[in-house]
């Protein structure tokens, strides 16, 4: 059915976006098994956007990283790769919105700005699970999560906050765009099923763990909706994520904002 409703939107003309040129020099120096931190930097140097939401990331209160960054350099040294290829293809997403027009591109904004959030708490709440390893991965499917909006934005189908927390559809269209992007399968195949907590245990494995960790991050964001019942046992089992280990998280955390 997902890869119906995809062809379906495809073959209406709405377009999956292309992936920027900061995030195509960012993966070809990946590929270059002697590129280190200076390479990826200067992949990326020219795009401003790019390069001021990094420096935001690897300086975010809520992230506390290790020391402050000055310089993009440092920035994608303290968060990595994984998170520098996640916050590059987001904001060349994001920047997918100036084609859209009035409330539209407003409401398109805002997703992405609730996803950069959910990303954060999806990060930090993989260091408070038993599987710590799996920070990045949920980092990039948070903030990946909900592109399928702008897709169905530019098919002209109605989007807003409320449906990103809804499966109308998007889930499918951003794994595929995921994929698309040649990004970790892992990722795309937790997207899909980021709003079906039945289908994400029936997958198992580190895709069930992923897709738990962003079902986290959304806990910590917009606190205990409807939708979080459906999550809250599978997190607790796949994560050792509970109410304690929650409330906990969110008082450290705005601790931390409060005294970054």
């Amino acid at each position: 059915m997902a890869y119906d409703l995809v062809e379906a939107v495809l073959i209406s003309g709405a377009s999956l976006p292309s992936p920027g040129l900061a995030l195509i020099k960012l993966q070809a120096a990946a590929q270059n098994d002697n590129a280190g931190m200076r390479e990826f930097a200067k992949a990326v140097e020219t795009d401003l956007a790019v390069c001021g939401a990094l420096m935001r990331v690897a300086n975010s209160a809520v992230l506390r990283p290790p020391r402050k960054s000055s310089t993009v350099e440092q920035a994608i040294s303290v968060i990595g790769f994984s998170r520098t290829l996640a916050v590059t293809a987001s904001v060349c997403l994001k920047s997918q919105a100036e084609l859209l027009s009035g409330k539209l591109r407003h409401t398109v904004e805002a997703i992405f700005e609730e996803s950069n959030r959910a990303a954060e708490l999806s990060y930090v709440a993989a260091r408070h699970s038993t599987l710590r390893r799996l920070g990045d991965s949920a980092y990039l499917g948070s903030l990946m999560q909900d592109t399928g909006s702008i897709v169905l934005a530019k098919r002209g189908q109605a989007v807003d906050l409320e449906r990103a927390e809804q499966d109308d559809g998007h889930p499918a269209i951003s794994a595929h765009l995921i994929r698309n992007w040649k990004m970790p399968g892992e990722v795309a195949a937790a997207v899909a099923v980021h709003h079906n907590a039945h289908e994400a245990e029936k997958l198992g494995g580190d895709i069930c763990a992923i897709a738990c960790l962003l079902a986290a991050g959304r806990r910590l964001r917009d606190g205990e909706t409807e939708a979080w019942l459906d999550w809250r046992d599978l997190v607790e089992r796949t994560l050792g994520i509970g109410n304690e280990e929650i409330t906990e998280i969110l008082i450290s955390t705005k601790a931390a904002v409060a005294s970054g």
